[in-house]
């Protein structure tokens, strides 16, 4: 991934660079919110970039957590929110069960 973003005439970012290797996590920090929330944007296909272009391995699965609770319904457990009626949730290859998760 190479790649840059300009919102409202302000870079964001220029020339960011990063690269995972394999069974590799990455984790942003609380600072500087609104690079991090584009750049996970980018990354999941959500945004485009300014310039530039992200590239993604053939088997590469991207596991994301909305913290931002935006999707969260009141009527719902926190199982029913993870899993919906199901008993498990799907992790890359891997099956887990709910409580487990």
């Amino acid at each position: 991934m190479n790649v840059g973003v300009e919102i409202g005439g302000r870079k964001l970012f220029d020339y960011l660079s990063l690269e995972l290797s394999a069974r590799r996590e990455g984790r942003a920090r609380r600072t500087q919110r609104r690079r991090q929330d584009t750049l996970l944007r980018i990354i999941l296909g959500e945004q485009e970039p300014t310039w530039g272009e992200v590239k993604l391995g053939v088997r590469t699965v991207i596991n994301y957590v909305d913290q931002n609770r935006e999707v969260l319904r009141d009527e719902e457990s926190v199982m029913e929110a993870i899993s919906g009626k199901s008993d498990w949730v799907v992790l890359g290859d891997h099956k887990l069960h709910v409580r487990s998760y």
